[in-house]
């Protein structure tokens, strides 16, 4: 995970034993001129001790050298430390070995978010050629090829995004603090090289048992087939929440605070939104989409979000739009109208204002009050729309 820090300036430790027992701190720097290592930088001991456990870690002498002129020996131990057991083979041997030619198995492995394997080196380890041959055999079943191209793009969008958000928690929370309270780079690189695959190994466990649980949370939803048989359909409660000045607020905050804010909106709504029953299907900057099964439910929610980042003092006001009616489901992301317009009315909304659609507002019980709010024409609907502001529960 250690990326390219600069170097902290403090006296080195003039000895450190990892758990092999070998004396990294008594190597001969001469012993490695073939790495090109700068011997004169003030952090040279240290990267040192760093080279001597990563060949203690099985590091080959070409993958040194490349971490070396990179900047990379942090990511180069946790390679090591993560990398799964057994003998790696070409990528066309293991696209041969699943049944595959070397071009459709390269499709599958770019949809999970990584570089064209045929134009590298990349080699496949039997657990990667076991996804590999699992994608392979669900693109002969009934899903077919293209779906299940689809599927590895939502899974490798997924993972890289949970793999970026561990990596970066970790450099901010973890790495440069202690980087900064005097610990030896080489202390840190070993530390999380000998826990990470413990806690990645637990991590994955948990991630299986929430998707389990997921999967049975959609498989009772309500859903329909459209006219073509083609596509899942659903009726749901369709919100946007925009935060007010957003893009104003955003230039005069520093990178800290800006991520602090970030953090907090997508806390703020995921808080309110999940715990009513509905769920956050993503955050784009300063806007949040969220589904909801009923419009009451959704309309409880809005209101109770606009109090909640009412009293945010560290937050602008929100606006919010609604909309029902049927959306078109896709890889967990919904279209249609019914989506266009309830962001339409979350950008014509005053801050702190809730709009709705007439479909939420015939479904309305009397104590939930709106009013009919007059406005100029919505961009995109050459016809009159019918918008509501929600007053009160």
């Amino acid at each position: 995970m250690a990326g390219r820090l600069p170097p902290v300036r403090r006296p080195h430790k003039a000895l450190i034993r990892y758990d092999s027992g070998v004396d990294a701190g008594a190597s001969d720097p001469a012993e490695f001129a073939w790495l090109g290592l700068d011997m004169s930088a003030p952090e040279s001991a240290d990267r040192l001790r760093l080279v001597r456990y990563l060949l203690e870690q099985g590091a080959e002498r070409h993958e040194l050298a490349d971490a070396v002129s990179t900047g990379s020996l942090g990511p180069l131990a946790l390679d090591l430390a993560l990398r799964a057991p057994g003998q790696a083979v070409p990528f066309p041997q293991a696209a041969r070995a699943v049944g595959l030619d070397a071009e459709e198995a390269a499709r599958l492995w770019r949809a999970l978010g990584f570089p064209n394997p045929l134009s590298s080196s990349t080699a496949l380890r039997p657990s990667q050629i076991e996804t590999l041959r699992v994608l392979a055999e669900m693109g002969r079943s009934e899903l077919g090829n293209e779906t299940v191209l689809q599927l590895a793009r939502v899974i490798g969008r997924s993972v890289a995004l949970m793999a970026e958000a561990i990596v970066d928690t970790f450099r901010v929370r973890v790495e440069v603090p202690r980087q900064i309270a005097g610990d030896a780079y080489s202390e840190v690189v070993e530390d999380y090289s000998r826990t990470a695959p413990v806690v990645l190994s637990a991590l994955g466990q948990a991630v299986e048992d929430i998707l389990r649980a997921h999967v049975v949370a959609v498989a009772r939803s309500t859903w329909a087939p459209d006219e073509s048989q083609a596509i899942v359909t659903r009726e749901r409660t369709v919100g946007f929440a925009d935060l007010v000045d957003y893009t104003r607020s955003a230039q005069t905050l520093s990178a800290a605070e800006l991520a602090e804010a970030i953090s907090r909106f997508e806390s703020r709504v995921g808080e309110v939104v999940n715990g009513g029953g509905g769920r956050v299907v993503k955050l784009i900057g300063d806007e949040a989409m969220f589904v909801v099964d009923t419009g009451v439910k959704a309309c409880e929610l809005a209101l109770e979000l606009t109090r909640v980042l009412r009293t945010d003092p560290q937050l602008p006001q929100v606006r919010i739009g609604l909309a029902a009616g049927p959306v078109v489901a896709h890889h967990g992301d919904y279209y249609g109208d019914v989506v266009n317009l309830a962001a339409r009315l979350a950008k014509v909304a005053t801050p702190g204002e809730v709009l709705i659609s007439k479909a939420v507002a015939d479904d309305l019980p009397g104590d939930i009050e709106c009013e009919a709010a007059e406005m100029p024409p919505l961009k995109g609907y050459d016809e009159g729309v019918e918008v509501f502001r929600l007053l009160s529960a």
